[in-house]
């Protein structure tokens, strides 16, 4: 048991890691690049506060792989977030702890990108980033009460 603990805890903190720096940040391997595009940005101009505005749009332009890349991409990057945590800590056993968390963890991410002028701030990217913690959070579920046997 000591060995899985271990395992989870290891799986956690990479993901985190991934999450920051190939989501948050979105590093291309370059950070020239990455200066460039901070350097590059307008002041303040990227932000949506229109709940499914963003969705709809990208939702209309579905046949399009910038808009399927963009509404998966925001979903199952944070599968992980939701199937792992509870795993990983004792007190996040129920759903709404775990939506919590995911919703502070969520919108600092949303404001560190807007303020670093790395990524826009966009209450759908929130919308989406929830439904895959929540996703994740019910794979947990459903894949630790297998034969009706709680988590030990």
């Amino acid at each position: 048991m000591k060995r899985y603990r271990i395992f989870i805890r290891t799986l956690w903190w990479v993901y985190v890691a991934w999450l920051v720096i190939f989501v948050v940040i979105k590093f291309q391997g370059s950070f020239a690049q990455l200066r460039e595009r901070v350097a590059s940005a307008r002041e303040w101009e990227h932000y949506n506060l229109v709940p499914f505005a963003t969705i709809r749009m990208q939702l209309a332009y579905i046949s399009r792989r910038w808009a399927r890349m963009n509404l998966l991409g925001n979903t199952v990057s944070f599968v992980p977030f939701g199937f792992i945590l509870p795993l990983v800590s004792e007190r996040m056993d129920r759903l709404w702890k775990v939506l919590l968390a995911g919703l502070g963890s969520v919108a600092l991410i949303e404001l560190f990108q807007y303020f670093t002028r790395l990524g826009s701030l966009d209450v759908d990217d929130l919308i989406l980033n929830m439904a895959g913690i929540a996703f994740g959070y019910f794979l947990m579920w459903c894949t630790t009460r297998t034969g009706g046997q709680e988590r030990e």
